[in-house]
């Protein structure tokens, strides 16, 4: 593997290490029914959340370490800081938790549409 490919790669690994947990809080009732232990269960809310917003800043560390150029690094960086933007903004505002992990759903569809169409317009690529 080339270095470049270990940063896309860890990036990778840390933006989903820090999204794919915040799943289990809506569904809480579930696994519990199932007798199932999840992520919030384990960590609890605060632990979890704070889990999620240090993976996203390693994230966006690499990505400033790696010394990608310009277009890869704010694309890069845009997608777990308005992650992050959006947890903060559920921790500030006491917004219903159970519905966080479906707005960075929204959040990831719309960055993505918005890279897209800046491409299709602009004719951009990474």
């Amino acid at each position: 593997l080339s270095p470049l490919h270990v940063t896309w790669l860890s990036y990778i690994f840390l933006f989903c290490l820090s999204i794919v947990p915040l799943k289990d809080i809506e569904d809480v009732e579930g696994d519990q029914l199932h007798g199932s232990r999840n992520f919030l269960a384990l960590l609890g809310m605060n632990r979890l959340l704070s889990i999620s917003l240090a993976g996203l800043v390693a994230a966006i560390a690499l990505v400033i370490l790696a010394d990608l150029n310009l277009a890869i690094t704010v694309v890069l960086i845009a997608l777990p800081a308005a992650i992050f933007a959006l947890i903060a903004a559920f921790i500030l505002f006491k917004l219903p938790r159970k519905r966080l992990y479906r707005s960075i759903l929204v959040m990831v569809a719309v960055l993505a549409l918005l890279f897209a169409i800046n491409s299709l317009v602009f004719g951009g690529s990474l």
